[in-house]
């Protein structure tokens, strides 16, 4: 078996790296959630991301949020075709959805909107979909700030955050994922760890968020 990837101090030096936060939106992280599933976990994730990118900032190390708006204006024919599946219970699953459900992150709906924050709109990237690197003014701050390492964290590790994290390692980013900082629904813990031991053997170390800031520590 590839034994895991090992984290280089070097790697995650403060002035190349970023904090990617992926979809802490209501409908993955509110109780009242359309999709109708237990999200206890992703609160608690979202709290401790929250903390982290403040403790993050006083040392001026920025961080950036997606957001995912089901918007159906923006959408493929094909992709229009997935959802009405989605919604007639055609298809079986949704991510870490399984069944008939409701769309999540309708324009203008109480479950688009972050929970229980409220991320720089400057800093607030949009997604109509899955894949937070469809939005090229992402990639455009990244290269203007010359960032060159990606801290990963959010919800739905094995959707939303599986892509961003693909995606980044795509485009030549280094990538490092905070253990504690990524989560899923409540229904599949089992499924996510098995997830991040992969994730971590082969894009990306996956380390405790405090062994991350204790690194940041020295070097100041």
């Amino acid at each position: 078996m590839k034994k895991p990837l090992r984290l280089n101090f070097k790697d995650i030096d403060p002035k190349k790296t970023l904090v990617l936060v992926v979809d802490l939106q209501n409908d993955f992280c509110h109780e009242k959630s359309v999709l109708k599933t237990k999200n206890s976990r992703n609160r608690k994730c979202a709290l401790r991301i929250y903390d982290f990118i403040e403790k993050a900032k006083k040392m001026e190390i920025d961080a950036v949020f997606s957001q995912q708006i089901f918007d159906e204006s923006k959408l493929t024919k094909r992709q229009k075709k997935y959802y009405s599946e989605l919604i007639s219970g055609k298809r079986d699953s949704f991510g870490a959805y399984e069944g008939k459900i409701n769309i999540p992150c309708v324009k203008g709906s109480f479950g688009e909107k972050y929970f229980n924050y409220n991320p720089p709109k400057d800093r607030l990237f949009i997604k109509n979909n899955f894949d937070i690197w469809q939005n090229k003014k992402l990639i455009k701050f990244l290269d203007d700030h010359r960032i060159e390492t990606l801290l990963i964290t959010g919800v739905e590790l094995v959707c939303c955050v599986l892509y961003a994290i693909m995606g980044a390692e795509e485009r030549g980013f280094k990538v490092v994922i905070p253990l504690d900082l990524v989560s899923g629904v409540d229904e599949g813990v089992e499924e996510q760890n098995k997830l991040l031991s992969i994730i971590g053997q082969f894009y990306g170390p996956v380390v405790s968020s405090q062994e991350i800031l204790k690194i940041w520590e020295k070097y100041y």
